[in-house]
């Protein structure tokens, strides 16, 4: 997940339920913050320390996830 700020809603539930998934290792989540992230409530949702990206904003994803998502093209 990529974010530029912080939950608008209640985020608990699903909190919990990805800490559960990861446990039982179904899931991998990973989050990202850019700036204006509020990264502690970030840190309360998923199991590892997020990420901080400087200079980035979510209109301008970093250059790698843009050749990321265009890399494989039709694989998934």
């Amino acid at each position: 997940m990529i974010t530029d700020g912080a939950a608008t809603d209640q985020v608990e539930k699903v909190a919990q339920r990805l800490k559960e998934e990861e446990e039982k290792k179904s899931v991998a989540f990973f989050a990202v913050g850019v700036e204006g992230a509020d990264m502690s409530r970030l840190g309360e949702i998923v199991v590892r320390t997020p990420l901080k990206l400087k200079g980035q904003n979510v209109t301008h994803p970093p250059l790698i996830l843009v050749e990321l998502s265009s890399s494989d093209q039709g694989k998934w």
